[in-house]
């Protein structure tokens, strides 16, 4: 399993605009195949920062979704809502086991 995790700082005059833009790729990368969990969420805390978190199931389930035209419409669209480069890290997982139970 695939994971990976970020940080990403947006412009505050944009967050309407990034809500529904984010709305749309979760909608349509949660369809695709391999995708095991995608989010990405704005910080309750820190203001103009959204975080993601996706689970993929193998690398071909990922270098799919990063070759998807949802996500390349994405990341067209919010490049200029970014107030900097996104902090994106993919992680191997080797297992997995509920934390609690």
């Amino acid at each position: 399993m695939i994971a990976v995790t970020g940080t990403v700082q947006y412009q505050p005059q944009f967050h309407d605009d990034l809500s529904e833009a984010v709305r749309t790729v979760t909608a349509a990368t949660r369809a695709e195949d391999g995708c095991a969990a995608y989010n990405i969420t704005f910080d309750l805390i820190e203001p103009n920062t959204v975080r993601i978190s996706e689970l993929w199931a193998d690398e071909a389930s990922l270098a799919d979704h990063m070759n998807s035209a949802h996500l390349a419409e994405f990341m067209g669209a919010i490049g200029s809502m970014l107030a900097g480069m996104p902090t994106i890290v993919r992680h191997e997982i080797a297992s997995s086991k509920p934390l609690f139970g």
